[in-house]
């Protein structure tokens, strides 16, 4: 049976996660955040966990094998068998080969793109207030995406359908244009 499977790309702060959780229900498919699976493993009273949270409270990407071992155990549930959309991963170019292997070769990939200013992204990540969102951290996370961003587009370009989606709008507009833009693909969006 083949699968759905829309990654949504884009800043930290671009509302990927807001997106995503709104077209889950409309599709009727499980939204996987790996920064929310990342958040709530951290809090477990366990070694990965520990690790986990080391790498979030510097700013810096967690350890492939860490994050594989996290989204796999969660993409083996059921509800994820029909498809699923996934907010922040992969997040290089490994992470994305790593991921496409796992595919069946009848899956449906598309990528949404959801762009952001850095000045954006600072203000949108300030006025949120998490614990790991500090203007120090914020700077090297958008320094970081900035820098596998780009060869990474290249390979989902020519791994699947890509669609770019303006992120500085009214959340209600950027998911009018996701749905626009998807509908040749996912006959099931309205």
């Amino acid at each position: 049976m083949s699968r759905t499977i829309l990654v949504f790309f884009g800043p930290p702060g671009s509302g990927k996660g807001t997106q995503t959780n709104m077209l889950a229900s409309i599709l009727k498919l499980p939204a996987i955040s790996t920064g929310a699976l990342l958040r709530d493993e951290s809090k477990a009273k366990t070694s990965l966990a520990r690790h986990i949270k080391k790498y979030m409270m510097r700013g810096e990407m967690v350890e492939i094998p860490l994050l594989d071992k996290v989204l796999k155990k969660r993409l083996a549930r059921k509800d994820a068998q029909k498809g699923f959309l996934l907010d922040g991963y992969p997040r290089n170019i490994h992470q994305l080969k790593h991921f496409l292997s796992l595919l069946k070769k009848d899956d449906k990939i598309l990528f949404i793109t959801i762009g952001l200013s850095d000045l954006q992204i600072m203000k949108r990540l300030l006025a949120r207030g998490r614990a790991d969102d500090k203007v120090s951290i914020i700077k090297r996370r958008v320094k970081d995406y900035h820098s596998w961003n780009d060869p990474l587009q290249k390979l989902a370009r020519q791994s699947g359908v890509d669609i770019k989606i303006h992120g500085n709008q009214a959340i209600e507009k950027v998911q009018k244009d996701i749905r626009t833009k998807l509908k040749p693909y996912v006959p099931k969006i309205n």
